[in-house]
């Protein structure tokens, strides 16, 4: 399968800056900015049996940046990337309603750009980037319309004891409603 998309996003932040003549002005902070992201995502069942599945795939999305004027800050500032993330997963049912799940995910920018004006100064940069290796293992309970998803998170496999040092999530769970 895949599928074809544009996301729009509205990054809003605002600060409010010094009075004069006692009135106080609220302007947009450094991060405030729009993203719009064309993308593309396939993936297909590449070996199968009649309880489990591997399933391999590819997400890739081109975001483009195009952040906020901030008076007598930033004039200018835009950037865009080619970001892709080949995955694999795999399943296995474990009776008519549990499926067991286990998947990685390598997050890889192939090209990133910015360019900045600030005052006198121009900036331009390229970088291309590894970013990350994403593993994640859980379990799913699935009945009629209704879903209910718990996994184990990366951090678990590098270092199994990371939930006692207090900042550290071990698991995540999320429920889901089909329509």
């Amino acid at each position: 399968g895949w599928s074809i998309g544009l996301d729009f996003l509205r990054h809003n932040m605002t600060a409010a800056t010094e009075p004069k003549k006692g009135k106080e002005k609220t302007e947009s902070d450094l991060s405030s900015h729009f993203n719009i992201s064309p993308y593309f995502n396939m993936g297909g069942t590449i070996l199968s049996t009649s309880n489990a599945r591997v399933l391999l795939g590819l997400n890739t999305q081109l975001p483009f940046y195009l952040f906020d004027e901030i008076e007598n800050v930033r004039e200018g500032y835009f950037g865009m990337a080619l970001q892709t993330s080949p995955n694999i997963l795999a399943e296995l049912a474990l009776g008519q309603w549990f499926i067991a799940y286990a998947g990685v995910t390598h997050q890889w920018t192939v090209f990133s750009m910015e360019t900045l004006t600030e005052g006198d100064v121009d900036e331009f940069g390229i970088a291309i980037n590894t970013d990350a290796t994403v593993v994640d293992a859980g379990l799913r309970f699935q009945y009629s319309n209704y879903a209910l998803e718990a996994s184990l998170t990366k951090k678990f496999f590098s270092d199994p004891l990371c939930g006692f040092n207090g900042d550290s999530m071990v698991a995540s769970i999320g429920g889901f409603i089909f329509f």
